[in-house]
């Protein structure tokens, strides 16, 4: 069962444009045999890694993927308050939206 994990708010300059949008995470437990499939051609491979790798391998993921990670890292509290970083990366999952 997909259990509700969270909400982060971004936004980017794209070439159409200013683009705000949310990312609604969830975290979903698999038995530890299973293995995804590449169905839609988005993706290239799966892997299954510690959370210690994945929490070093941030050039490895799309920018958006990097946030939904920070969120999973923070509401697991892999990263807290202890953290050098924990209020930058926290308040930067929901920043506010600029009015020009």
């Amino acid at each position: 069962m997909a259990v509700p994990g969270g909400a982060i708010g971004y936004h980017v300059d794209t070439a159409k444009g200013f683009k705000p949008d949310t990312l609604f995470c969830y975290d979903l437990e698999l038995p530890k045999d299973f293995q995804p499939r590449c169905t839609d051609g988005e993706v290239e491979s799966f892997y299954l890694w510690p959370v210690e790798q994945v929490m070093g391998s941030g050039e490895e993921f799309m920018l958006n993927c990097n946030l939904v990670i920070i969120d999973f890292l923070i509401r697991h509290i892999f990263l807290g308050p202890e953290d050098d970083d924990y209020l930058r990366l926290l308040s930067s999952l929901h920043p506010p939206l600029s009015v020009f």
